[in-house]
């Protein structure tokens, strides 16, 4: 990877300016890239990514919203080629859907390219609209996808979700083991009856085959499908009266408010040993599939079966869950959105008063040296980060508690500011990370982005500068680098060699906990200082050497040799050569001030 590269990627872990993504594969030390291989750009935006989050949700604190500008487009960067058969859209509550929207497909790195093709036809009105899919005139083949105006139009692009589907269908029951989808349900289970009776392909209305709850205050049950999928209906067989008042809900929330139901309130039944059919109006895109019954009652379900339709896979290679969410606002994406704002409504945050887990899942087991989370902006807020734990590892027992523990926030932390680095005590190496608020605590967990960063060897971020000095003053150089875990030290070289002495101090600080400084100064230089320095920065990875910074030592010159005398002819040339050494502009060449003398005076 270009060192500009590595230079770009510190710069937004150091300073926090902006989410920068380097494409060229993953480095040792670096930030490691677990999101979607899909990137989402635009003319005006910030936040781009919330328009594929994996959820059809309409607040306005969960879409892409661009300024109002000319012809505002979204891009869609799929990094390879694929075909599309159509594109959904679904659209704000306010402001609504430009008319003359329009989606293209193409191969070209920009929206007026002329490789692109449109898919469907324009949008002719936006208003009151939700969801509109630009249906392909057959399968189109590219790499990017746009989404913009047919003719120049002045406004703000107001996009939820973009959805595209690869083919045709009418939905196919998901197989839970396959994709290893986990269940709950509360406020407690009764007895043995467990929710993943629920999903265990037994359809059984024997009382002991079927999940229930306890009887309590708003009873559910919650399947995660482990990615963001396009449900198209929900088939549910409830034991006796136990789905009366139940209701279906799909999306990206953990709770059902927020979500989107699918069909109507199941009125009062009884046990016919038949399946329910929950249909959604449009299909609905969301990881979790939410029953829940409002008031107090006891939810009993032999079986469910969810029904999806075929979508291109945009979303995170992974799946994002929690074990508790405050409310509808506070989504648990929002902690992985590419998106460090530390405002309300735009970070995750759990119910408080109880032992609570963020969860990230990878692909992949990877080898995690730190774990860096962007915090609320409150201090009260990051106070309630105080004593959280960082697990990793590859179980998801005992609420990841049973992996290796990364470290801990500490009260240092928490008084730092919003960026909170949890460097592991030893690598890590796993595909689950677990963040978990203190045992027993009334504390909980706001988080407004959680990175992740491989271990390797330091990057030097801050190279020390060639310079020309005189004799008798002081020079400083200085050096910095960054990597996982810290750098432990910096060591100075002059030709190769440490330098010391008297008139050499050397004075290092630890910025950020991935970062060390360190500025060498010489006092009253001499001529013998000068030459090539060097920085080495050393952590448990390796040792980086910085480039070369040549200090040049100014001084006059001086005559270090003559050639003796020379006898010649009257009338012949005569040659004279000197030797003059000395650091200046005018060595070797002497184009300064040249004076001869001889018996008679001046040549």
């Amino acid at each position: 990877m270009a060192a500009s590269c590595l230079s770009r990627r510190w710069a937004a872990v150091l300073l926090l300016l902006a989410t920068v993504v380097c494409i060229e594969g993953q480095l040792d030390g670096q930030l490691i890239d677990f999101y979607p291989s899909a990137m989402a750009t635009a003319l005006s935006s910030t936040r781009p990514q919330w328009a594929i989050k994996g959820s059809s949700e309409r607040d306005v604190d969960a879409c892409y919203f661009s300024k109002s500008v000319t012809d505002p487009w979204w891009k869609l960067d799929l990094t390879i080629v694929r075909g599309i058969f159509n594109v959904r859209v679904v659209a704000a509550t306010s402001p609504v859907l430009l008319d003359g929207l329009v989606v293209y497909v193409s191969n070209a790195t920009t929206v007026g390219g002329s490789e692109r093709v449109q898919c469907g036809d324009a949008l002719t009105s936006g208003s009151g609209v939700d969801v509109t899919t630009f249906t392909c005139s057959g399968t189109l083949v590219g790499q990017y996808v746009y989404i913009t105006t047919s003719t120049p139009t002045t406004g703000v692009l107001a996009l939820c979700e973009v959805m595209l589907n690869v083919q045709t269908g009418s939905g196919v029951a998901l197989d839970f083991s396959s994709i290893q989808a986990e269940v709950v349900q509360g406020p407690g289970d009764d007895g043995s009856r467990t929710a993943d009776l629920a999903i265990d392909g037994d359809a059984s209305s024997v009382q002991a085959q079927c999940a229930s709850t306890t009887s309590g205050s708003n009873p559910f049950l919650r399947i995660d499908l482990k990615r963001p999928r396009l449900v198209t209906k929900v088939d549910i067989k409830f034991y006796d009266d136990g789905g009366n008042g139940a209701i279906v809900e799909v999306g990206g929330n953990l709770i059902a408010a927020g979500n989107y139901q699918c069909g109507s309130t199941l009125s009062y039944q009884s046990n016919s040993g038949n399946f329910y059919s929950f249909s959604c109006s449009e299909s609905q895109l969301g990881q979790y599939v939410i029953v829940t019954i409002a008031g107090t009652a006891q939810l009993q379900m032999c079986e469910v079966q969810v029904f999806t339709d075929s979508l291109l896979d945009i979303y995170l290679p992974g799946s994002v869950t929690a074990s508790s969410q405050l409310s509808a606002n506070w989504e648990i994406w929002k902690a992985v959105d590419r998106f460090h704002s530390t405002s309300n409504k735009q970070c995750y945050r759990s119910v408080r008063g109880q032992e609570d887990y963020w969860r990230l899942e990878l692909i992949s087991v990877t080898t995690i040296s730190m774990v860096k989370i962007t915090s609320h902006a409150r201090d009260d807020f990051r106070d309630d980060l105080l004593g959280s734990r960082v697990f990793i590892g590859n179980t998801t027992t005992n609420k990841g508690k049973d992996n290796v523990l990364c470290g801990a926030v500490t009260s240092t932390a928490v008084t730092s500011g919003v960026l909170i680095y949890i460097q592991c005590a030893s690598k890590a190496v796993g595909k689950y990370i677990y963040i978990i608020t203190t045992t027993g605590s009334t504390r909980s967990l706001y988080l407004c982005e959680v990175e992740l960063y491989s271990p390797g060897v330091p990057e030097v971020t801050v190279q020390p500068q060639s310079q020309q000095v005189s004799p008798g003053v002081n020079i400083s150089l200085d050096c910095s680098a960054a990597g996982t875990p810290q750098p432990s030290s910096i060591t100075w070289k002059l030709d190769n060699v440490v330098v010391n002495g008297t008139d050499i101090q050397t004075s290092n600080s630890t910025p950020s906990e991935i970062e060390i400084m360190s500025t060498l100064t010489i006092t009253k230089v001499e001529r013998s200082r000068g030459g090539r320095y060097t920085c080495e920065a050393t952590n448990s990875e390796g040792t980086t050497v910085s480039d070369v910074a040549v200090v040049t030592v100014l001084y006059a010159p001086v005559v270090a040799a003559v050639q003796p005398s020379v006898v010649v002819l009257r009338g012949s040339n005569a040659t004279l050569q000197v030797t003059v050494s000395g650091a200046s502009p005018d060595v070797p060449n002497i184009n300064g001030s040249r004076t001869w003398s001889g018996p008679s005076g001046t040549v």
